[in-house]
């Protein structure tokens, strides 16, 4: 796969960003499935992964949405209180 410049494009993007965001920790991954293209900045720095299961909840309830099983409307949660 060529490169053409991409990756120093990105990485100064990336950089640009988080230093205006004035980020403490951050890490980029890029795999695009179409070209081979990847990308990885602090991919050796590790993370606490709780966030990543946001991802998984999204695509369950975005093919859920296409599947008309759910609703986005629909009130997902309740609770009693205490």
């Amino acid at each position: 796969m060529e490169d053409n410049g991409k990756s120093e494009t990105l990485r100064k993007g990336v950089r640009g960003i988080m230093s205006e965001r004035k980020a403490a920790a951050y890490a980029v991954a890029l795999h695009d499935c179409e070209t081979g293209f990847r990308l990885a900045i602090n991919s050796e720095r590790p993370f606490h992964a709780a966030s990543t299961i946001k991802v998984a909840i999204l695509l369950a309830v975005c093919k859920a949405i296409d599947e008309g099983t759910f609703v986005p409307t629909t009130r997902c949660m309740s609770g009693t209180g205490s």
